[in-house]
């Protein structure tokens, strides 16, 4: 009710009325926020987005500020929705959750030859710059949990239009130069294929047992799996 009586608020648009709400809100529910001098850092921060949303005019652009508040705080909960439904994919997918891996892990019948392609660029960009495009964008806990994500993420045709692209088409940069376009299609019409690994082979396997662990000496972890 504080905010919804003061002045910023009842002098601004909807879209500023909204983010004193979404600001307010943060302050006092976030962790985060409990240190007196990230709650001041938010304060200044939320001053220039108000003014910020005083020119705009599409949806989509106020997501996308509240989007770059909500990822700064690294929380993979606190997060920004850019839509309800979609009803078109980019029918290929990349195993960016594998440490530095462009691989091509998971695509449509029609271009399976591509699965366990490995891809160094989407539309002439390296897939390093295109992640470090996409991560203000997109809330996660870590690293690991952004590419879970972004891999996800980067199917969905109308997550392009966010990086500045077309939502219709994708161009793929193959190792060997080769350049591969991939339409975007309706979900409905998807088949999938999948590229096949051995299990064994991964520290996630499933065993037989209760629990198990792996001792990984030159990093000084201890992976503990309960099964």
């Amino acid at each position: 009710e504080e905010v919804e009586h003061s002045r910023e608020y009842l002098r601004g648009n909807d879209f500023q009325k909204d983010l004193l709400l979404y600001v307010d809100m943060l302050a006092k529910t976030h962790p985060y926020y409990a240190d007196t001098k990230h709650c001041a850092e938010l304060n200044k921060r939320s001053r220039k987005m108000y003014q910020e949303c005083g020119n705009i005019t599409e949806l989509i652009t106020f997501k996308l500020l509240l989007a770059r508040l909500a990822s700064s705080l690294n929380d993979g909960h606190t997060t920004i929705s850019y839509w309800s439904t979609y009803d078109t994919i980019f029918p290929i997918r990349l195993a960016l959750d594998e440490s530095s891996s462009t691989t091509i892990d998971i695509t449509s019948e029609e271009h399976k030859g591509l699965l366990g392609k490995e891809v160094t660029r989407i539309n002439g960009i390296t897939i390093d710059k295109l992640l470090g495009m996409a991560r203000p964008l997109i809330s996660a806990d870590n690293e690991v949990n952004f590419r879970n994500i972004a891999k996800e993420y980067m199917m969905i045709s109308e997550f392009w239009p966010l990086l500045g692209m077309s939502d219709d088409t994708l161009e793929l940069t193959l190792t060997d130069g080769t350049i591969t376009k991939i339409a975007a299609v309706s979900k409905s019409q998807l088949k999938i294929v999948q590229l096949q690994k051995n299990a064994a082979n991964r520290i996630t396997a499933q065993r037989g047992v209760l629990f198990d662990y792996n001792i990984f000496e030159d990093e000084s972890i201890c992976y503990l799996q309960f099964n």
